[in-house]
C-alpha cells in the first residue's frame, strides 16, 4: 500500500535495477545494480505538483553518496585544492553526477551542484528529488560543506522547497537539510508565474 502523500493527485511507482549515472557519459562510472523504488508525482493537466517528497529510501541514499564520491574524487580543483562532488536524483529515479571544475581565470569555474543539474537536464529531466554534496569538512576536519549560495538559487529552480539536501565527506554522511532551510523564501519560477 502506497503512502498518501499532500498535495498529490496520484503517485506512480516503478522499480530501477541500476544507477544509471553514465547514460551518455555524465561523468561517474556507477553500474552496480540496486533495487530499489522511485516515486514519481502525477501531474494535473500537464502541471508538475508542488511535492511532498517521500523518505530516500536506503538503496536511492547509497546509490547518491556512490555517484558523489565518485565525482568528488574526479574533481578538477588544481587552485583551491578543495574538490567537491554532487549528486542529483531526478523525478525518473536516475542519479546525475557533478563535479567543481576550476579555472585560472577564478569566477569561470562550475560548482558540482551545477554540473549536475546541467547532467539531469541533459538526460531530459527537470525535477530533483534529492540531491546528495560531498566535500571535505565534517566531523573533526570542520563544518560539512552545503551548496554555495548561487547554488542553492540554482537548485531552487529545479527542486521543491522540501527537497532534501544530504552532506558527506570521504567517510561518512552529515546533516541532512531541506532546499527551504537552506534558502528560506527564495525566489523561484512560481514567482514568474512558471508551475
Amino acid at each position: 500500500m502506497l503512502p498518501v502523500w499532500p498535495s498529490l493527485s496520484w503517485w506512480r511507482i516503478f522499480p530501477f535495477w541500476r544507477c544509471p549515472v553514465n547514460q551518455g557519459n555524465y561523468g561517474c562510472e556507477i553500474t552496480s545494480f540496486v533495487p530499489a523504488y522511485c516515486y514519481v508525482p502525477g501531474r494535473v493537466r500537464g502541471k508538475v505538483l508542488s511535492m511532498s517528497h517521500p523518505p530516500l529510501t536506503e538503496s536511492q541514499r547509497l546509490a547518491l553518496l556512490q555517484a558523489a564520491r565518485h565525482a568528488h574524487q574526479q574533481a578538477y580543483a588544481p587552485y583551491s585544492k578543495f574538490r567537491v562532488g554532487a549528486a542529483v536524483l531526478d523525478d525518473q529515479g536516475r542519479i546525475h553526477a557533478g563535479c567543481n571544475v576550476e579555472n585560472a581565470a577564478y569566477p569561470e569555474g562550475v560548482c558540482a551542484e551545477a554540473s549536475a543539474l546541467s547532467a539531469m537536464v541533459l538526460a531530459g529531466s527537470t525535477r530533483a528529488h534529492a540531491v546528495l554534496v560531498v566535500g571535505s569538512g565534517g566531523n573533526s576536519a570542520g563544518g560539512w560543506i552545503t551548496p554555495c549560495g548561487g547554488c542553492r538559487q540554482k537548485l531552487r529552480e529545479f527542486c521543491a522547497p522540501d527537497t532534501p539536501i544530504l552532506t558527506a565527506n570521504e567517510h561518512a554522511l552529515g546533516p541532512q537539510h531541506t532546499l527551504q532551510s537552506l534558502l528560506p523564501d527564495g525566489f523561484g519560477p512560481d514567482h514568474l508565474g512558471k508551475p
